[in-house]
């Protein structure tokens, strides 16, 4: 019933189980009255797109599933939203975001799941799913997910079931050795928890002079010293 071109599958075993859990998951996620509330925290919808809307060609979706670690494990908070275009625009979730209008959104739970409903008239319009937010995202841990380009399947579909998997951030080991290596609590521990090693750090000569570390992706950067942050500057992100 998965797509195999359009989603990634999981090990043999996570099929199996989440092929097991996902239509029971799903029969309840679409039953009236039964379905899990959604994640807080979650962007208020159009009245266009909430469910029930009655304006003509408006289809009834449910898009629900699981998003899980490398390891296997449910992760909670995260974000869940299906978007729509008129145009085809980049997988990568952090271009063309003016292009796209927010469909539905959640956020996972402590078992991890998710659940989209929503309604819309599917003709002459893209949709992707996606599990990115700028700031709503651990992307020091995680590494940042492509959309996924849902279109064709909900031309299909009025129900799909979706797991993911999140794969680990390739610098995650070196941010945990770090965080270890600091005083608990510092300064320098709760940035780098929050935007992951500098990608660039510039020391001052001299006992008295500071640091500044650059984050060019978030577009940020923090000048350090003793301990304090002196200034914290917002620029406009480069996106590598």
């Amino acid at each position: 019933m998965r797509e195999r071109k359009e989603i990634q599958t999981l090990p043999r075993t996570i099929i199996r189980l989440g092929a097991l859990l996902g239509s029971v998951l799903l029969a309840a996620l679409t039953a009236d009255g039964c379905a899990r509330s959604p994640g807080k925290g979650a962007p208020s919808l159009p009245a266009a797109a909430r469910p029930g809307g009655k304006a003509a060609g408006l289809r009834p979706y449910t898009i629900a599933g699981i998003v899980l670690d490398a390891g296997g494990l449910p992760v909670a908070g995260v974000p869940a939203l299906v978007l729509s275009s008129k145009r085809p625009v980049p997988l990568d979730p952090r271009l063309d975001n003016r292009a796209l209008k927010v469909v539905a959104s959640d956020r996972t739970g402590q078992d991890g799941l998710y659940r989209l409903r929503f309604d819309v008239n599917p003709k002459g319009v893209r949709f992707y799913l996606s599990f990115y937010v700028l700031g709503q995202f651990d992307e020091v841990r995680f590494a940042r997910p492509d959309r996924i380009d849902i279109t064709g399947l909900m031309a299909r579909r009025n129900a799909i079931l979706h797991d993911a998997r999140l794969a680990i951030h390739g610098k995650w080991v070196e941010v945990q050795a770090t965080i270890k290596g600091l005083p608990k609590g510092s300064v320098k521990a709760r940035i780098i928890r929050r935007y992951g090693i500098a990608e660039e750090i510039h020391k001052k000569p001299g006992k008295s002079g500071g640091e500044t570390w650059w984050y060019y992706a978030h577009g940020r950067s923090f000048t350090l010293r003793g301990g304090k942050i002196l200034k914290e500057t917002k620029v406009a992100p480069v996106l590598k």
